[in-house]
C-alpha cells in the first residue's frame, strides 16, 4: 500500500475505516481491507459496543486470506466477551461455516438471535443451514451407512 493510502486511512475515524473494510471485503479485496481493519480496531477503545464486531469481521478476513487458525481464533475471542451485539456471533457463525464446523455455527446464531431475536441476517443464516432430523437409530452415529441410507430414503419418501 503507498504512503499516501496510509496517510488517508489514518485520518480515518474507526467507523468509516471499518465501513470501507467491510466495502472492499464485500468486494471479495480481502488483502486491501486488512489495513482498514486494523485501523478500526486501533482507534476503537476495548469497551467499545463496536470493538469486537471489528475484531471478528477482522479475523473472517484473515481466514478469508487464508490464514484459518489465527482468523478463527479472533473470531472466538471476540464472541467470548460479547453480550450485547449480534452481529458479532454472525460473523463467528460464518466463521465456523468456513471451517465446515456446522453445529459450533448453529449455536453462534443461537447465541446471536438470543440478543435479539428479529436480526434478519442471523434468521436468513439460520434458515440456510436448516434444521436436520435426528438419525433413524440413535444409537449409531450419523455417520454410519444405516443412517444415511435409510435417512435418504425417508427423505424422499416425505418429499416426494
Amino acid at each position: 500500500m503507498h504512503m499516501e493510502a496510509l496517510i488517508m486511512i489514518n485520518l480515518l475515524s474507526a467507523e468509516d475505516a471499518f465501513a470501507q473494510a467491510v466495502r472492499l471485503y464485500n468486494k471479495h479485496e480481502f488483502g486491501t481491507s486488512i489495513p482498514y481493519f486494523l485501523h478500526a480496531i486501533r482507534k476503537t477503545p476495548k469497551g467499545d459496543p463496536f470493538a469486537n464486531e471489528y475484531i471478528g469481521f477482522y479475523g473472517l478476513c484473515l481466514m478469508r486470506l487464508g490464514n484459518q487458525d489465527e482468523g478463527f481464533n479472533k473470531c472466538i475471542i471476540a464472541a467470548e466477551s460479547e453480550l450485547s451485539n449480534p452481529d458479532v456471533y454472525l460473523i463467528l457463525a460464518r466463521a465456523a461455516i468456513l471451517l465446515s464446523r456446522r453445529k459450533m455455527a448453529l449455536k453462534a446464531l443461537s447465541q446471536g438471535l438470543a440478543i435479539d431475536p428479529q436480526h434478519r441476517k442471523l434468521q436468513n443464516l439460520r434458515k440456510q443451514l436448516g434444521i436436520r432430523r435426528n438419525p433413524i437409530f440413535g444409537f449409531l452415529s450419523r455417520n454410519n451407512f444405516l443412517n444415511v441410507l435409510l435417512g435418504k430414503l425417508s427423505y424422499k419418501t416425505m418429499h416426494g
